[in-house]
């Protein structure tokens, strides 16, 4: 639970730093330092969540599938969303 928490604390971080360049820049400002600073943020932020994804998923993250199971008349085993979860996460 402390990922999940310290990802939403980091998302709310970010939210409002967002909103202090948006506001600034509504004033006739120009995006300085921060919005590097945001897109850093950002791409901690969803390696952070494709982690606590392939964590909870566990198994049914796993990318591979032999050729049986792609000529196969069975579901996959697992939720549907779970099918790029770990492909995500490697990329």
């Amino acid at each position: 639970m402390d990922k999940l928490n310290k990802l939403e604390i980091d998302l709310l971080a970010a939210e409002y730093s967002e909103l202090r360049t948006l506001a600034a820049m509504s004033k006739g400002g120009h995006p300085g330092p921060e919005s590097s600073i945001l897109k850093i943020k950002g791409t901690d932020l969803q390696q952070g969540l494709s982690d606590l994804f392939v964590e909870a998923l566990g198994y049914y993250a796993h990318p591979f599938m032999s050729e049986d199971d792609l000529i196969s008349n069975e579901g996959r085993i697992g939720p549907d969303f779970a099918a790029n979860v770990m492909p995500h996460y490697l990329n």
